[in-house]
């Protein structure tokens, strides 16, 4: 294969290896990237198996690049390459191109080496029962972590290139015979089809594949990090969809019921579990509604409140500086703030400060009579609630939705929250799994 340019293509990079070997009387070269394909891993796989040839080659006479690839390297995953694109995507992904003269191909042998992350404990998904391993970066590393989980030939991989000005390796992960071949059919046309110039996380895949489908309040895939979610997933019937440089999979498709259901439920006492579930769904609306509620009943329906609470709130609210909607709309974003300074700050500084911030600067504003204690506590019941849920998708979900609900108790007391009601229970009933694509030539009936 020509390689004539190919220098001033790959630039003065310091990471671009060009290394000139002799095979047989041929010369040669090798080229690589040193921050993709270790060099001690080319030495060892590919530099010491030409010094064996050249020291054999008397009696094994001249031979091709496939013979001897064959003979020295047969372990290697190789390809066979014709153009300029297939050896710049070969190099990008760790290979090393071997290129004899007089060859009309050159070499590709898959070296990487590079080093990657360690499995740990997931850090988003919590774990407290199951196996305690994590996806990591390395798309290969979690595609040998589901190959353990499951032993059946029939779990397919396929291949996909997502992002037109860089391109990032992912792989599509089904069991054959257990997922709907339409399901598969319509999603690798889905993700075939992304026009994105580059993808750095599944989340932006999540995302562009929510715009298109159109507006919905929960996602219709699940972002997970936990090996063994992703394996009961993918037993159930589910797609994976795996990228290499991000330890997070996304699960698709996915029902509202798949968001309130933990790993941990699978391995405890059914009753238990089913109990768990409930309580969560309890927990979201109670995250939602709380606010709302004591919104509408203080400020419109107060008959409601039993004689004896109206007259404690009333009480309360004598010197009160602001509305209880401004109250409310302050504590949450205070509650916003010292979450989002949590996640920023170091982890051990992080989770004294979200304890201790709250209970402090919320004690102090009480004490300052800038809020009420009635307040303080419903924002607080709305924070436990909401920290029960067991997915972030459906955390956010909940933060949105309290707020607007909270905009319309202020302006139309409970009515406003029973119509508010009604458009969420509408919105959630609504989320149907990721429909598969009409194929084509299908007919209407």
């Amino acid at each position: 294969m020509n390689l004539d340019g190919l220098k001033e293509k790959l630039g003065s990079s310091d990471d671009v290896i060009w290394a000139d070997i002799q095979l047989g009387e041929r010369q040669g070269s090798i080229i690589y990237y040193s921050s993709l394909a270790v060099p001690e891993a080319v030495q060892r796989n590919i530099m010491q198996p030409l010094m064996l040839y050249a020291s054999a080659l008397g009696t094994s006479g001249a031979l091709t690049v496939e013979q001897f690839r064959s003979r020295y390297m047969a372990g290697l995953q190789f390809a066979y390459i014709h153009t300029w694109e297939q050896l710049m995507k070969e190099l990008l992904t760790g290979s090393a191109i071997i290129n004899v003269e007089g060859e009309e191909e050159a070499l590709a042998v898959s070296i990487g080496g590079y080093p990657v992350r360690s499995l740990e404990e997931p850090k988003t998904n919590n774990v407290l029962q199951g196996p305690k391993e994590g996806f990591v970066e390395s798309m290969e590393t979690n595609i040998s972590l589901i190959r353990r989980r499951i032993r059946n030939p029939l779990l397919q991989f396929v291949p996909l290139q997502i992002g037109t000005v860089n391109q990032a390796r992912a792989v599509l992960v089904y069991i054959e015979g257990t997922t709907d071949g339409a399901m598969v059919e319509a999603m690798t046309q889905r993700l075939n089809n992304l026009s994105l110039d580059y993808a750095m996380d599944t989340s932006q895949i999540m995302q562009f594949i929510q715009r298109q489908r159109g507006f919905h309040l929960v996602p219709y895939m699940l972002y997970i990090e936990r090996t063994d979610a992703a394996a009961s997933a993918l037993l159930a019937g589910k797609l994976l969809i795996i990228m290499d440089g991000t330890p997070f999979v996304l699960v698709a498709p996915s029902n509202l019921s798949d968001f309130f259901i933990a790993q941990e439920d699978s391995y405890i006492f059914p009753p238990y579990a089913f109990l768990l579930k409930n309580m969560r769904y309890f927990a979201f609306f109670l995250a939602v509604l709380l606010p709302g509620i004591y919104i509408g009943l203080t400020n419109y329906n107060v008959e409601i409140i039993p004689i004896s609470l109206a007259i404690a709130i009333s009480g309360q609210r004598t010197d009160a500086p602001f509305p209880s909607v401004i109250e409310l709309i302050l504590l949450e974003l205070l509650f916003e703030l010292l979450r989002e300074t949590t996640i920023r700050m170091p982890r051990l500084v992080g989770s004294t400060l979200t304890i201790a911030g709250a209970f402090v600067i919320g004690q102090a504003a009480v004490q300052a009579g800038l809020v009420t204690n009635i307040v303080m506590i419903i924002v607080a019941l709305t924070m436990l609630a909401t920290f029960a849920l067991p997915y972030s998708d459906l955390i956010n979900v909940a933060r949105i939705v309290r707020l607007v609900f909270i905009l319309l108790a202020s302006f139309l007391g409970l009515f406003g929250l029973f119509l508010g009601f009604i458009a969420l229970t509408v919105q959630l009933a609504t989320h149907n799994i990721l429909v598969p694509s009409k194929p084509k030539g299908a007919s209407d009936s």
